[in-house]
């Protein structure tokens, strides 16, 4: 007690202390609300920021990989495209090699009857043109 007195404290210091403690005790109950509504929200934040990053990884992975998908199947269509142009390209080929063959086969036709028509006519012709003769020289003689 002695030391107490020495250094100049009195029972006013055990009512300042007990003030103290009630008010800290008082104080920090109050606050320790604040402060958790404080982590939570700083968590939240970083919280939100890591999701967001992880969202935009997870946009970029699924970006690359459809765009992978789009050109395997721009190249899937480009194979079936140039595989019909082909098909279709030999079926015209083919069907001008049929047509062609068939005017030609109409042509010599027509070409055989028109000679054949044009002999039929001649021996007609020289026929007719005896019997014209053999008539024109009888009147003349």
């Amino acid at each position: 007690m002695k030391l107490i007195t020495d250094l100049g404290l009195n029972y006013t210091f055990f009512i300042q202390g007990a003030l103290f403690l009630a008010s800290y005790f008082f104080l920090s109950s109050l606050f320790k609300a604040y402060y958790k509504a404080y982590i939570k929200r700083c968590n939240l934040v970083e919280g939100q920021e890591k999701q967001n990053q992880d969202m935009q990884i997870k946009t970029e992975e699924i970006k690359e990989k459809y765009s992978f998908k789009l050109k395997d199947l721009n190249k899937q269509v480009h194979s079936i495209f140039f595989k019909d142009k082909k098909q279709t390209e030999e079926k015209i080929q083919s069907l001008i090699l049929t047509a062609q063959s068939s005017a030609e086969k109409l042509i010599s036709d027509s070409q055989e009857k028109i000679t054949k028509e044009l002999t039929k006519q001649k021996e007609q012709i020289s026929i007719s043109s005896k019997e014209i003769s053999q008539i024109i020289t009888e009147r003349i003689l």
